[in-house]
């Protein structure tokens, strides 16, 4: 929602308490966007991540958006980082600054998956890592879209429908291959190919 497109339409589902099947953010208004974006996480190329804490930069969000007490922040500051292979104890107080590449981007992923979105959009996630680090990223990515709910894990109750979308903006192909999602290649500002990982290796499209 943020550039208009020349043409055409953008469908979204709604999970806010008005909920409705589909809306056009194309013409949606700035406060249902605000709606429809509190369930949507993004991993910036270079992580984004403010000055301040591991634990600060976690905790934002979940300060201004949600009802939850510092007790409860904490908790699900502690489960984020968990889920990406983080120690809560080592890295919570650690300065932005005091970070290495790949464990901002887990920093980074973490403050998203702390948020229960129902849509993580992540924009190259794996520019400017070495492949060992790229290859833990791509394990992280596949995890993170096929985990519970964060409110969720500690229960046994089906979650199927809580599912998750991941949208992935990249040009890395090892990542394609490892995580086989639905590919959609643009070309010149028009897609030149829509389908799987396999039908894109055996493809004739020259760019692909």
């Amino acid at each position: 929602g943020l550039q208009r497109p020349d043409s055409g339409h953008v469908d979204v589902t709604h999970h806010g308490k008005a909920a409705s099947a589909l809306v056009d953010i194309t013409k949606a208004d700035s406060d249902l966007m605000d709606e429809i974006r509190l369930h949507w996480a993004v991993v910036s190329q270079h992580n984004a991540l403010f000055t301040g804490t591991v634990h600060d930069n976690i905790a934002l969000w979940l300060r201004e958006h949600t009802e939850l007490n510092e007790r409860k922040i904490r908790t699900r500051v502690r489960e984020a980082l968990a889920s990406v292979k983080l120690d809560p104890d080592e890295v919570s107080g650690k300065e932005r600054d005091a970070l290495s590449g790949g464990m901002a981007k887990r920093v980074a992923i973490a403050r998203a998956i702390a948020m229960d979105p129902r849509v993580i959009f992540y924009d190259e996630p794996t520019t400017g890592l070495d492949p060992v680090v790229s290859g833990h990223v791509h394990e992280l990515i596949w995890n993170t879209h096929h985990a519970k709910p964060l409110e969720n894990q500690s229960q046994n109750t089906p979650t199927a429908s809580r599912t998750r979308t991941s949208i992935i903006i990249t040009h890395d192909r090892d990542l394609l291959r490892r995580i086989s999602p639905r590919i959609v290649m643009l070309d010149g500002g028009k897609v030149v190919f829509d389908g799987s990982y396999e039908s894109l290796r055996h493809s004739e499209v020259p760019v692909a």
